[in-house]
């Protein structure tokens, strides 16, 4: 009887281990995808989000790959389709192949000036700057502002001003000129010369942790030490077209795109 007792109680004592164990393996769960879900919605809706590439984001697809879904090119298709008539001679004669493919959209290589290759932006042909001027302008756009000027202005934290540009588009050095625009339209609408407080009053989410690109550098000098500017217009916000469908950056006043990334001035 008192043998029967004690392993009812190990049982029983077993029973609960186990029931402790999966309720807190599926509290585990529900906590990552909550925070998935938490990170996913603040990526989508804030607006600087080219600098995605960061450990923030890689955290995120690594615990729920599915909600990046909109990041994904479709896979190269070939669709064939063949058909034959009987010619007048009554020889079988094949009718002209139709062919439809789907094409992943590809980068072209080059070289800068800085003799590093980095990967070309693509510029929609619906928003291709017409040419490039031989001024302080990257671009010439059909709505330039001509009382826009840029000019030189000098921020002692230089490099987390190039680590900000870098972390938002450091891939391409004309996507960096952009950038770097709008956070030099900010401070000087702002009066704060600090990119630490521009990062955070602007709502700009990526990290600084990486060192900035050639790319980067090279841009803020033109911008900041040259007076340059990648179009003549004030620029303050942009967001990644191919990440999410942004209706708040689309009652901005377009400006241009390069790449997947449009750039808006304010209405």
């Amino acid at each position: 009887m008192k043998r029967n007792r004690m392993e009812m109680i190990f049982a029983i004592g077993l029973a609960l281990i186990v029931l402790i164990c999966i309720i807190k393996t599926q509290i585990h769960h529900y906590e990552i995808n909550k925070k998935a879900n938490a990170a996913y919605e603040e990526v989508m809706f804030l607006e600087p989000v080219e600098g995605l590439h960061n450990r923030h984001l890689q955290e995120i697809e690594k615990t729920s790959p599915y909600l990046l879904k909109a990041r994904h090119y479709p896979t190269p298709t070939t669709t064939t389709k063949s058909k034959t008539m009987i010619g007048d001679n009554g020889e079988l004669k094949p009718i002209p192949t139709t062919t439809t493919t789907t094409v992943r959209p590809t980068a072209v290589k080059t070289t800068t000036r800085l003799k590093t290759e980095t990967l070309a932006p693509i510029v929609s042909e619906t928003t291709k700057p017409v040419e490039q001027t031989s001024g302080n302008y990257l671009y010439n756009i059909k709505n330039a502002n001509p009382n826009y000027q840029g000019s030189v202005v000098k921020v002692a934290d230089r490099d987390n001003l190039e680590r900000l540009v870098s972390a938002e588009f450091g891939t391409s050095y004309e996507g960096s000129v952009m950038v770097a625009q709008a956070i030099r339209d900010s401070m000087q609408e702002c009066g704060v010369y600090d990119p630490i407080y521009i990062k955070q009053k602007y709502g700009y989410t990526v990290s600084l942790n990486r060192a900035p690109t050639a790319n980067a550098k090279k841009a803020v000098a033109y911008v900041f030490d040259q007076g340059g500017s990648g179009v003549q217009h004030s620029v303050y916000v942009f967001y990644a077209s191919n990440i999410c469908k942004s209706s708040w950056h689309e009652t901005q006043k377009f400006l241009i795109q390069i790449g997947h990334v449009r750039f808006f001035a304010r209405r």
